[in-house]
């Protein structure tokens, strides 16, 4: 009798998640002010709810702390090919502001939003007694809800963007949301919280972000979440047999963090210095195609023969300045390739100079100007 009265209101919270979707698809029809933070009541609604009706199941096992670190290097792994790819594809700039009250307001809704669906997510999977048709529909219900909040970011007459509401929206959220299932299933919702904070929320916190184009980034949203859930069935297929403790999984652990966020933070353009991948042989002999520069963000001392890094389009380039003029206390830079005929065509203005070229590493940059090789 009680597993019948907990499959009715597991089915009942189940309609709910279906009635929010379709609800929250109308309503950005309409333009609904302050939609989004309605759409985060409305999970918070649902999690109190399944919580008073369902109950809550307290998880206490003991691979958690495994997984968390498992996913933890998994997203500071991809963070970092993702900036050493952007090396050679370049950065994009992020459109927010990141003044702290501003982070504040744009992070806040994400991480409730976060955090409620994933209690939701163990409460029903917990509920659902290993039953897969209920495990099914649970995480049909959540990539449904998380497909209809990309679908109007995409002008679907465009088919570059239709591949891509596709490849990331529709494919990744369903591989990620499998993943999300997979873990509550097994270890409960605190690594898919750790998970999802990372992948994100980082955003908020740096000024730029790789610029991949559609095709790696629709590659990269699949690869990973798949990548992770391969992973993770052998580590329980494992220790469901002997729970084995890595003497040296800490330092290894604590190593890893150091050392990525040290490339990240040089390739994003957090602080002062930035690493840069060089593509062509156009500075050739300067430096070579293969090399990697760093260059000084903050140095304004700029004069001719002086090396910079300057946005053109969607690529930044390092050449040599040649000439440099003045008008009406604006400075203008003619650039120009040592290993190049012709001048640049056009002429850099001082806000699309990213910054001053201080130092050459031979050879490091080859890694990611070879993978955008491949992609491309």
């Amino acid at each position: 009798m009680r597993k019948q009265k907990t499959s009715k209101w597991l089915k009942a919270i189940l309609a709910f998640i279906a009635f929010g979707t379709f609800s929250y698809y109308y309503l950005n029809t309409i333009n609904v002010p302050y939609l989004n933070y309605i759409y985060d009541a409305y999970w918070c609604f649902l999690a109190v709810i399944s919580y008073f009706l369902l109950g809550y199941s307290k998880n206490r096992n003991i691979l958690k702390k495994d997984v968390v670190q498992i996913i933890i290097i998994y997203t500071i792994l991809y963070l970092l090919i993702s900036y050493l790819l952007g090396l050679y594809t370049g950065f994009a700039a992020t459109p927010l502001s990141l003044k702290l009250i501003s982070i504040i307001k744009n992070i806040l809704p994400v991480v409730i939003l976060i955090f409620a669906q994933e209690i939701l997510r163990f409460i029903l999977v917990k509920k659902c007694n290993g039953n897969r048709v209920y495990l099914t529909l649970t995480t049909l219900m959540f990539v449904s809800s998380e497909i209809v909040t990309y679908y109007f970011l995409y002008n679907l007459n465009n088919y570059s963007e239709v591949f891509e509401f596709f490849g990331v929206s529709i494919l990744g959220t369903i591989f990620n949301n499998i993943l999300y299932t997979y873990i509550v299933y097994y270890v409960g919702y605190v690594p898919n919280i750790y998970y999802r904070l990372i992948m994100e929320c980082y955003i908020y916190f740096v000024p730029f972000v790789p610029n991949f184009g559609i095709y790696l980034n629709t590659i990269f949203h699949i690869v990973l979440p798949v990548i992770i859930t391969i992973h993770l069935s052998h580590f329980f297929e494992k220790e469901e047999k002997t729970y084995i403790k890595h003497k040296y999984y800490r330092i290894y652990y604590a190593i890893c963090i150091v050392f990525i966020g040290l490339i990240v933070c040089l390739t994003s353009g957090i602080f002062r210095y930035q690493l840069l991948a060089i593509a062509s042989d156009s500075m050739n002999p300067y430096f070579k195609r293969g090399d990697a520069v760093l260059i000084d963000k903050n140095d304004k001392t700029l004069d001719v023969d002086d090396v910079i890094a300057f946005k053109n389009e969607k690529k930044i380039v390092v050449h040599r300045i040649i000439k440099v003029k003045k008008i009406k206390n604006q400075y203008y830079y003619t650039t120009k390739g040592d290993n190049n005929y012709n001048d640049d065509n056009n002429e850099i203005a001082s806000e699309d100079i990213v910054g001053k070229v201080n130092y050459i590493v031979p050879i490091i940059g080859y890694p990611t100007v070879w993978l955008s090789e491949i992609m491309n």
